[in-house]
């Protein structure tokens, strides 16, 4: 028996009728305007907004005021994160520069380079590819919900310096978790080195953390939510959480960010971190931790709550939309199963760190594109 030596939602399609949102910009006291006129400047550290909605008859559903910030010259990355607490959310505008997300105008939204969907605390994060770089000058975002919502938070905050070379950790081991402190050590070395032999940043400060609850949870369920919202509080908003579990209710998940990107810079949302399952790194006698398999892990998941994708997705129909990382199409799917896996996948990303499933290769491999999006993230110091 092991003993205790430490103390996603899902996506849906939104159904529109057509036509497009109000014209107006409404942005209550955040400014807005085309130009930015009277628009606050982007904050460094996060900080919350109160945000207006208004029911929209032609979406069935709702909409947010859209908010305008100011982009200052030498911006390296930022972050924000529409929290409506149990109401699902997506971004509808995502302006900078350049429009990246407009559900009014583009028959793709939902697809590269963000792929908004509807979930929990819906998050953006610039850059997660090499043109999605914040811009100075306007920053627009508006969301929609499904849900008849009132208000909602936003969490908004920036980089503004390039130096910095430290991501730092909050742990929480969750409920009766079992996971021994040279297993976890080891692990987080693994995506140490996975990290920084990827010129990506390097493992700071880790705090650890106990947190009350069931150490078995539903993946991207509401018992997922509520137990990331009940860290608020704890830890530095800014360090990136990792919730360590027994395992998950559905069997074969080894871990889960809570979104693409999740909620960085700001804990206690219900998208605020990535779930990590124990009892599913276990090695072949069921007794110790696979710590390079659950390094492994944390390195992917942690790049998914930062902005970045799989490669290339089980059917191989599917791609991430960073130009430097291999793609690995339908004819390598060569057992004929009807997915292509990381050992048909040699050569094609199957040995990248984002690939979309482990297999019998290292996957250690980061392409200069995914290491400047998680070198110069929001969460870096």
């Amino acid at each position: 028996m092991r003993h205790l030596l430490l103390a996603l939602s899902a996506a849906f399609v939104l159904a529109c009728a057509g036509g497009i949102f109000d014209s107006g910009l409404d942005s209550g006291d955040l400014g807005g305007g085309a130009a930015c006129e009277g628009a606050p400047t982007l904050p460094t550290e996060a900080t919350a907004y109160t945000v207006g909605w208004r029911w929209d008859e032609q979406v069935g559903g709702s909409v947010s005021d859209t908010v305008s910030f100011t982009v200052p010259e030498g911006t390296v990355s930022l972050a924000a994160t529409m929290d409506a607490g149990s109401s699902t959310v997506a971004w509808s505008l995502v302006r900078n520069g350049s429009t990246w997300v407009d559900l009014y105008d583009d028959p793709d939204w939902g697809g590269p380079p963000f792929k908004p969907s509807l979930g929990v605390a819906s998050s953006v994060v610039l850059p997660n590819n090499e043109v999605t770089w914040p811009q100075p000058g306007c920053l627009q975002l508006q969301a929609v919900s499904l849900d008849d919502l009132d208000s909602a938070t936003l969490w908004i905050g920036s980089r503004q310096t390039e130096a910095g070379s430290r991501m730092d950790l909050n742990v929480y081991i969750v409920g009766d978790t079992v996971l021994y402190e040279d297993e976890l050590e080891a692990a987080l070395n693994v995506m140490f080195d996975l990290y920084v032999e990827g010129n990506g940043p390097a493992i700071g400060d880790v705090a650890l953390w106990s947190l009350d609850g069931s150490a078995f949870v539903s993946p991207g369920g509401e018992d997922m939510q509520q137990m990331m919202q009940a860290s608020a509080g704890t830890g530095d908003p800014r360090a990136v959480d990792l919730f360590f579990i027994t395992d998950f209710t559905e069997s074969g998940i080894l871990g889960m960010a809570s979104g693409l990107p999740g909620a960085v810079m700001v804990d206690g949302t219900g998208a605020s971190g990535v779930v990590l399952a124990v009892d599913s790194h276990l090695d072949g006698s069921g007794q110790a931790v696979d710590t390079d398999l659950l390094g492994e892990t944390i390195a992917h998941e942690v790049g998914h709550q930062l902005g970045l994708f799989h490669l290339t997705e089980s059917e191989g129909d599917d791609f991430d939309p960073i130009a430097d990382t291999p793609e690995c199409p339908p004819n390598h799917d060569d057992n004929g199963d009807g997915i292509v896996d990381a050992d048909e996948c040699i050569g094609l990303g199957g040995d990248n760190f984002m690939f979309w499933v482990p297999g019998n290769v290292r996957q250690e491999a980061v392409s200069s594109t995914q290491s400047d999006v998680l070198w110069f993230s929001p969460v870096v110091k």
